[in-house]
């Protein structure tokens, strides 16, 4: 749906399933899914983003 409605919010759990199989296992999977070079490199740069964005962690005490 990200790509057919332009619906940009993919959630956290998806963001990281994609940072962790992109980034860290197969990098050329995403593409293998059927997406294009283009369509991969928003996908984990959107997902990127989404980590710098994201609230910092709660501090127990």
């Amino acid at each position: 749906m990200f790509f057919l409605n332009g619906e940009t919010y993919l959630g956290q759990d998806c963001c990281e399933a994609i940072r962790v199989v992109g980034h860290d296992c197969w990098p050329n999977v995403v593409g293998s899914l059927g997406f294009t070079d283009e369509e991969t490199d928003i996908l984990q740069g959107f997902c990127d983003g989404e980590v710098s964005h994201a609230p910092p962690p709660a501090i127990v005490s």
